[in-house]
C-alpha cells in the first residue's frame, strides 16, 4: 500500500492546496503538523534535503517536493505511476527478494517518473541512467 506524508502548518494555502489534490484522487495521507513541532521540523527538513518551507511530500520515502511538485506530477499525468512505482518497489523489499536498485531506477526513468531532487542528485541519476542504458 502507498504511504503519502505530507509535512504541514494550518495556515499554509500550499498544504491546503496538496490536501485537496491528494483528497480529490482519493488518496489517503498522514499529515504532520511541524508549526509548532521542532522536532518534527528538523525531522522533516532533514528528509527532505534542507527544504524548510512547507508543504513537504513523500510517497513510500519518495520526495517529492512541495506543491508545485505535486501539481507538476498530477498535470503531466506522472503522480499516479510514481504511487504504482514506490507500491512496486515496496512489495518487491516485502517478498524478502533481492532486487537492484539501479533497474528500480531504469524502470522510474522509463515511466518518465521524476520526483524532486537538487542539481547535483539529479546530475548523479542522470549519469547512472546513461550507465544502465549502455549496458
Amino acid at each position: 500500500m502507498t504511504r503519502v506524508v505530507l509535512y504541514t502548518t494550518p495556515y499554509c494555502g500550499y498544504c491546503r492546496a496538496a490536501k485537496h489534490l491528494l483528497g480529490k484522487k482519493g488518496v489517503t495521507f498522514t499529515e504532520i503538523d511541524v508549526s509548532e513541532d521542532v522536532e518534527r521540523r528538523r525531522e522533516m527538513i532533514g528528509r527532505a534535503f534542507g527544504r524548510r518551507t512547507v508543504p513537504q511530500i513523500f510517497i513510500n520515502d519518495t520526495h517529492i517536493g512541495g506543491y508545485d511538485e505535486l501539481a507538476q506530477l498530477e498535470r503531466a499525468g506522472k503522480l499516479d505511476a510514481l504511487q504504482g512505482i514506490c507500491s512496486q518497489r515496496d512489495a518487491w523489499a516485502s517478498t524478502g527478494e533481492d532486487w537492484v536498485a539501479d533497474e528500480f531506477l531504469f524502470v522510474a526513468q522509463e515511466k518518465c517518473v521524476c520526483a524532486h531532487t537538487d542539481g547535483d542528485v539529479r546530475e548523479s541519476l542522470n549519469d547512472a541512467f546513461g550507465e544502465l542504458i549502455s549496458r
